[in-house]
């Protein structure tokens, strides 16, 4: 088992085919919003043990007490996005994140159960890793180094959503970094 901060699942994630779209649908299904976003967003990472890139445009919003990422691949390069949606324009749930306090334990008893890396890199400062426990789980889990930095991105966005009316749907990520 990963030893999670808080016991607690921080993000769900869904690949979609149209970012834009999908904001909008989210915002008028569930009231998620407002997604804060950067688009052609290149994140260089280890894929499967070779230097690669994810590149993506990412939304991020709130529901409830949990993220919401949105990505649209932008690229056919292998990652474990394409992974899980080898087919472009095709998209579904992908990956919840958690928080751990010792990133390279958590890796390590992951691998020991069986579950490898898909990918690792850093975001904003804080390493991120991309176990494929799709076997147990059907999607992949994904491991950030518990670190302020990240915890205040987090609670930027989620801050951003309470009370929100729903007004500027889209905004730039720069605005909660």
């Amino acid at each position: 088992m990963v030893s999670v901060v808080d016991n607690a699942v921080v993000q769900i994630c869904f690949i979609v085919p149209d970012l834009d779209v999908a904001m909008q649908s989210w915002k008028d299904m569930v009231g998620a919003g407002p997604f804060f976003v950067e688009k052609n967003l290149s994140v260089p990472v280890n894929y499967r043990g070779t230097p690669s890139f994810l590149e993506i445009h990412v939304g991020l919003g709130q529901i409830g007490s949990i993220q919401l990422e949105l990505i649209e691949l932008t690229s056919d390069i292998p990652s474990v996005y394409r992974d899980m949606f080898p087919e472009p324009k095709a998209g579904g749930f992908h990956h919840v994140a958690v928080f751990v306090e010792d990133i390279e334990r958590e890796i390590a008893a992951l691998e020991a159960q069986g579950h490898s890396m898909g990918a690792r890199g850093e975001f904003a400062g804080t390493p991120f890793a991309y176990m494929d426990t799709r076997s147990k789980t059907g999607a992949f889990t994904e491991l950030y180094q518990y670190a302020d930095g990240m915890q205040s991105f987090y609670g930027n966005i989620a801050a951003a959503a309470r009370g929100w009316d729903g007004d500027r749907l889209v905004r730039p990520m720069s605005d909660v970094l």
